[in-house]
């Protein structure tokens, strides 16, 4: 059971967490094209274009739509893969591949590629500071205010 401090505490801790998720996504735009795989569960793609934009998602999201995409509820494209998939983030934090015109897997369990967000961009090793994390907040704030 957490504490009433801890409960005031929760939503500033995810804020700077998907600010700091956010910021690595950014961050991998100039490793790009670049392989990356998840061993765990055998899935291997190499990313041409990172298109995650925390101030553009709706504008993003409607791109891949528009293109026959099916893209989940509270979801966000980030990638373009070679092979014309596309990979998204959200829901349990999970990044997932999806195809044109298909829908996620039921359980999701066939359409993951990273159980976690970090599976992807930690070993990229990326350091956030401070100041990138609090204007990312404002960013990320300006940007769901709106919708």
């Amino acid at each position: 059971m957490l504490s009433p401090s801890e409960k005031n505490f929760l939503p500033h801790l995810l804020q700077r967490s998907f600010a700091g998720d956010s910021l690595y996504l950014i961050k991998m735009r100039p490793l790009v094209p670049i392989e990356v795989e998840n061993d765990l569960i055998g899935y291997k793609t190499k990313i041409v274009e990172m298109v995650f934009d925390p101030s553009r998602i709706v504008e993003v999201n409607g791109r891949f739509e528009a293109e026959g995409f099916l893209i989940p509820e509270k979801m966000n494209v980030i990638a373009v893969n070679e092979d014309g998939t596309i990979l998204v983030w959200g829901g349990p934090n999970c990044v997932f591949w999806l195809r044109k015109g298909e829908p996620i897997s039921e359980g999701w369990d066939d359409n993951v590629a990273f159980e976690d967000l970090g599976d992807l961009t930690h070993r990229f090793k990326f350091k956030n500071k401070k100041a990138e994390i609090d204007d990312m907040i404002a960013q990320l704030k300006q940007t769901f205010s709106k919708q």
